[in-house]
């Protein structure tokens, strides 16, 4: 079962950039990779739209400070991306 802070990083990753009329720079770009040959830059696209996602780049802060990544990690099953975050304070999120 999916922790809350899972949750909101899941919200956060998988709300279509521009999507939200209130916020439209809340949400990633993750969707433009659907559909797309799975190569290096691929995953490194996924890693960087990862990393965008958090952050509200008008103003420089973070969307919800307790998700601040560190690192990320994603690997393909199936044609499906599993991705690992690791946050500044240590935690660790599988999405």
């Amino acid at each position: 079962m999916a922790t809350p802070l899972e949750i909101r990083a899941k919200r956060i990753i998988e709300t279509p950039l521009g999507s939200r009329v209130m916020l439209p720079k809340f949400g990633s770009k993750l969707y433009e990779l659907i559909d797309k040959t799975v190569d290096d830059e691929h995953r490194l696209k996924f890693i960087s739209y990862t990393f965008q996602a958090f952050y509200d780049v008008d103003n420089g802060v973070l969307w919800d400070r307790e998700l601040e990544p560190q690192a990320i990690s994603v690997r393909f099953e199936g044609g499906v991306a599993k991705a690992n975050i690791t946050l500044v304070t240590g935690k660790e999120l599988a999405l």
